[in-house]
C-alpha cells in the first residue's frame, strides 16, 4: 500500500492545545481507552519525549512544538518541502540532551528542483531549551529521492548511542530501480553511523558491510520497503513495521547484515517472480494482510501498566491497534492481540519516561494516551 494515498497534503499548521482531563475515546470490544492529552497540533508524524518529560510534537508541515503539563508552545519551524509522503518526518535527541541540547530531524527539501531527504543535526541550549531558539549546525546525511513517496523519515537512537536512519526504497511502485536488494545505495536500508565519533559522523567499525566493495559501510541492514517507524524494545532489538506494497504488512526485526526480503519477498510471499527462496532472509514476526489493514505504523514496547513488556502498534488506514509479546529469537513469529478498531489515522506512537504508550490522529491533530479500559 503507498501511504501517500492517505498522507494527502501538508496544507494547515494548528496551534497546538494541551488538554486536561480530555474525554476518553471508546470503541465497541476495545480493551484500551484513548485520552487526548494534545489538540490542533498539525500533521502529526513523530512524538518524542524529553529528559524532563515535556512531550515534542512533530508536525509534517516542517513545526516542532513542545507540551508540558496544561502548556504549549512552539520550539522551531523550519522549511519542508510538503504533500504526499514529504515534509518534516523525523526527530531524535541525543542521549545527552540535557547536556548537550543536540538534536537531529529528517526531512524533505528541493535542491536545483530535485527531492533530497536531509538528516540534519540541531543545537537547543541546555536548561533553558524551550525558550531559546535552537539552531542548525550540520548536514549529517542527504540523500537524492526519485519519487514522492516511501522517504521514511524515522531516526532513533540505539541503546549503543548510535543514529539508526531507515530509509524506504525510493518509491513509486514496485521498487522499480531495485534499490533495495542494492547495498550500495542507502534506499531500502537502515543505516547506522557514530555522530559522536566524527564530524558529521564516523562509521563504526562494527558495522557488517565495512571494507565491502559492494556495499556503504554505513549500511547495517537492507531489503527494507518502508520501514515508516521503527524502535529499540526493552531488550535492544530494533522491531519496524515495514509497509508493504499490494498484499501484505509487516511487523519485524531489523538486525545486523539482515536482508529484510523485498522485493524478492513481500512478507513471507514471493513479489517479483515465482519461485522465489526465503534462504537467508529475516522474515516476519507478523503479517496481516489488505483485508485486515492497508499501511502499518510501527510502535513502542509498553513499559508500565496493563500493556508492559507488549510491543504496541497499528493501522494508519483502518484505525486498529495491537499489542504482542515478542519473539524470543529473531526467526521466531507472534499472534497479536487486537487491543481495538478507533477512527482515527494513526501516523505514529511514543513512549513517556514512565513507559506509558501514546499514539498521533493524523487527521485530527490529536495525540492520545493510551490506557486500559
Amino acid at each position: 500500500m503507498w501511504l501517500w494515498i492517505v498522507f494527502a497534503s501538508c496544507s494547515w499548521s494548528g496551534p497546538c492545545s494541551a488538554v486536561s482531563n480530555g474525554t476518553p475515546v471508546t470503541a465497541a470490544g476495545a480493551t484500551i481507552q484513548l485520552v487526548p492529552v494534545v489538540e490542533s497540533c498539525g500533521e502529526i508524524v513523530d512524538i518524542q519525549f524529553a529528559p524532563d518529560g515535556t512531550m515534542l510534537v512533530v508536525d509534517q508541515a516542517g513545526a516542532v512544538r513542545w507540551v508540558k503539563d496544561d502548556t504549549a508552545g512552539l520550539w522551531f519551524s523550519l522549511d519542508v518541502a510538503t504533500g504526499n509522503e514529504r515534509g518534516l518526518l523525523g526527530l531524535a535527541l541525543h542521549p545527552k540532551f540535557a547536556e548537550n541540547g543536540r538534536f537531529f530531524v529528517n526531512f524533505t527539501t528541493k535542491r536545483s528542483g530535485s527531492l533530497h531527504s536531509v538528516v540534519q543535526e540541531w543545537k537547543a541550549t541546555p536548561g533553558t531549551w524551550k525558550t531559546d531558539e535552537p539552531k542548525p549546525v550540520q548536514v549529517v546525511y542527504e540523500l537524492p529521492q526519485p519519487y514522492t513517496n516511501h522517504n521514511c523519515g524515522d531516526i532513533e537512537f540505539g541503546p549503543d548511542g548510535m543514529l539508526y536512519i531507515g530509509w524506504g526504497d525510493g518509491g513509486k511502485w514496485g521498487d522499480p530501480h531495485k534499490h533495495s536488494q542494492n547495498k550500495k545505495t542507502a534506499l531500502g536500508t537502515m543505516l547506522r553511523v557514530d555522530i559522536d565519533g566524527a564530524k558529521p559522523y564516523a562509521v563504526p567499525p562494527d558495522n557488517p558491510f565495512v571494507g565491502q566493495d559492494d556495499a556503504l559501510p554505513e549500511v547495517w541492514a537492507y531489503g527494507l520497503r518502508n520501514p515508516w517507524r521503527y524502535s529499540f524494545d526493552d531488550k535492544g532489538r530494533l522491531v519496524a513495521g515495514d509497509v508493504g506494497q499490494s498484499k501484505w504488512e509487516e511487523v519485524t526485526f531489523v538486525i545486523s547484515g539482515g536482508d529484510n526480503g523485498w522485493n524478492p519477498l513481500e512478507g513471507n510471499h514471493c513479489y517479483a517472480a515465482e519461485p522465489c527462496s526465503t534462504e537467508g532472509t529475516v522474515l516476519p514476526i507478523w503479517e496481516y494482510d489488505h483485508t485486515v489493514g492497508l499501511s502499518i505504523t510501527g510502535g513502542v514496547v509498553a513499559l508500565h501498566g496493563a500493556l508492559k513488556g507488549k510491543y504496541v502498534f497499528g493501522d494508519y488506514a483502518t484505525g486498529r491497534v495491537w499489542s504482542m509479546t515478542l519473539p524470543d529469537e529473531v526467526g521466531g513469529t507472534a499472534k497479536p492481540d487486537l487491543l481495538g478498531k478507533f477512527d482515527h489515522q494513526i501516523s505514529t506512537f511514543g513512549r513517556d519516561g514512565e513507559g506509558r504508550v501514546y499514539l498521533a490522529n493524523w487527521r485530527g491533530g490529536q495525540v492520545l494516551r493510551i490506557d486500559p479500559r
